[in-house]
């Protein structure tokens, strides 16, 4: 049976493992349960950033200093940092706040590695609770939400307590949607199993009620993908066919009862035609190292609007870091991608889903990814360190325990 702690362990390590297992799990929960991103960075601070401050030089964190996919992503992170001293916005106080935000995006890895892949906390129990956190929250947000507009689903779904914007409903319960079907494959508890499913399809019902297209277009072109390669050890040819098109009804439901998709064929990709060729624009004149990092990357669209950031990440990537910064950020995507395709076991099949879901959702609505943490970490940088740590589960099995001893 699973143990934290295990009996005789030096009280040290048992404040340690408490801390990170207990602050991971919770950081996990404030993309749910804190109302404004204040909040949430200091829930961050609190319970990931102390106690892997604290650890940083403990012998066991040389087993991921040493891993080449962790050494590339310090290296990104370090390079798009970097453009901070080239930006119109350079300042030693700006140059201050950019390198945090890249510790900070570190100290994500360090965490999620050692709580899932090191201290081997389950990986479906600790999924779990995250689907029960945000499945709960997501109902009363929707059930508030229609309840104060007389029950009209044509409204798009927009949470005025959390999220404050649909795009951002949408991505965050489209991932909760990959980690549902994910963890369906993974545990082998039955229950366990048909509720995380269960959880997917609310969320899925979360993304068609918001009518966003970007999360929308991320749910439909992952979750089949998912659906398929995670039943892949499991289950038939003739199993996995019916299966497939059993899901892809429950998927398209909802979207054709609301509406949805006359509503994006109406609507296209909100602005993203007027946003983008500004922004190419805008790399074309420094393509090689970008116009450097910038507090407000705000585009003027060719509709003369006002829009507070590039809509697109390898966009923002180019334009702030040229295209070096945007070739380490996609190389550091592909390599975890790599790693992951080629093992066999089901929960690399759920770290291929997240991985693939991460960069389809962030090419309608990405920022710059050096930043603080807010609702963007959830379907950027928190997949992506999932992912990693589910990797370095298998590899780290006999290592973790001669680091212990």
């Amino acid at each position: 049976m699973f143990q934290i702690v295990e009996p005789g362990t030096p009280l040290l390590t048992k404040v340690i493992r408490l801390w990170m297992a207990g602050g991971f799990l919770l950081f996990l929960f404030s993309f749910f349960i804190c109302p404004d991103q204040g909040t949430q960075k200091k829930v961050f601070y609190v319970a990931v950033v102390a106690p892997v401050f604290f650890s940083l030089f403990r012998r066991e964190f040389r087993l991921i200093f040493a891993d080449p996919v962790f050494r590339w992503l310090a290296v990104t992170l370090l390079y798009l940092a970097l453009p901070v001293f080239w930006s119109p916005d350079y300042s030693p106080e700006f140059i201050k706040r950019v390198a945090k935000d890249s510790f900070y995006i570190l100290c994500l890895f360090l965490a999620a590695w050692y709580v899932i892949a090191y201290m081997k906390v389950p990986l479906d129990y600790l999924l779990i609770a995250m689907l029960v956190v945000a499945t709960v929250v997501g109902v009363i947000l929707a059930f508030e939400f229609y309840r104060a507009r007389n029950w009209d689903f044509s409204q798009w779904f927009w949470p005025d307590w959390k999220f404050f914007n649909k795009n951002r409903t949408a991505k965050t319960y489209g991932m909760i949607s990959v980690i549902g079907v994910g963890l369906f494959w993974l545990s082998q508890n039955q229950k366990i199993r048909w509720f995380a499913l269960g959880c997917a399809g609310i969320a899925i019902v979360l993304v068609a009620l918001s009518r966003s297209f970007g999360g929308g277009f991320a749910v439909l072109f992952v979750l089949p993908l998912l659906f398929f390669r995670g039943g892949s050890e499991r289950f038939s040819g003739k199993a996995k066919i019916i299966a497939i098109g059993v899901f892809c009804i429950l998927l398209i439901t909802p979207m054709y009862v609301l509406d949805t998709t006359s509503l994006w064929a109406e609507r296209g990709w909100s602005k993203r035609d007027q946003i983008w060729p500004v922004v190419l624009d805008m790399w074309w004149q420094s393509p090689l190292f970008g116009e450097g990092v910038l507090k407000r990357p705000i585009v003027i669209g060719i509709d003369g609007g006002r829009y507070h950031h590039e809509h697109n990440l390898v966009l923002a990537l180019l334009r702030q870091s040229g295209v070096i910064g945007a070739g380490l950020m996609i190389w550091f995507f592909g390599a975890l991608l790599y790693r992951s395709i080629p093992k066999q076991g089901t929960h690399h099949r759920l770290a291929e889903g997240m991985i693939v879901y991460s960069f389809v959702a962030s090419m309608s609505g990405g920022i710059y990814p050096i930043e603080k943490p807010d609702d963007s970490w959830f379907w950027v940088w928190v997949p992506l360190a999932l992912a990693f740590a589910i990797q370095m589960m298998d590899r780290d099995h006999g290592k973790s325990s001669e680091a212990k001893a």
